[in-house]
């Protein structure tokens, strides 16, 4: 099963390389750009493993928000979350779960 789930990668649409993932201390699911750049302009190294995803550097979600804010890391299919989390999976790492099973 895979942690990654690829939106879309077709060459005549305008986003290329865009997939979510369900993160478990948010419970809703994040994106991540790796070939088109986000509206913001982020976009990630990604290892291309949709099974054990890597990606640097970190995913700081709702940057501006911080009742809300989910930053961590993302190795070898975990996300260890940093402090600055707003949920109670902060400074814990934890398996990512597969996308067939949210």
């Amino acid at each position: 099963m895979s942690k990654f789930h690829l939106i879309n990668d077709s060459s005549d649409n305008k986003v290329q390389g865009l997939y979510l993932f369900h993160c478990p201390g948010c419970r809703n699911a994040h994106p991540v750009h790796t070939i088109t750049p986000s509206a913001n302009g982020s976009k990630w190294d990604f290892n291309g493993d949709v099974d054990k995803p890597t990606i640097s550097p970190s995913l700081l979600c709702n940057k501006h928000w911080p009742e809300c804010r989910c930053h961590s890391f993302i190795k070898d299919g975990m996300i260890q979350f940093l402090s600055d989390c707003w949920h109670n999976l902060k400074n814990q790492t934890v398996e990512i779960p597969d996308w067939d099973e949210v």
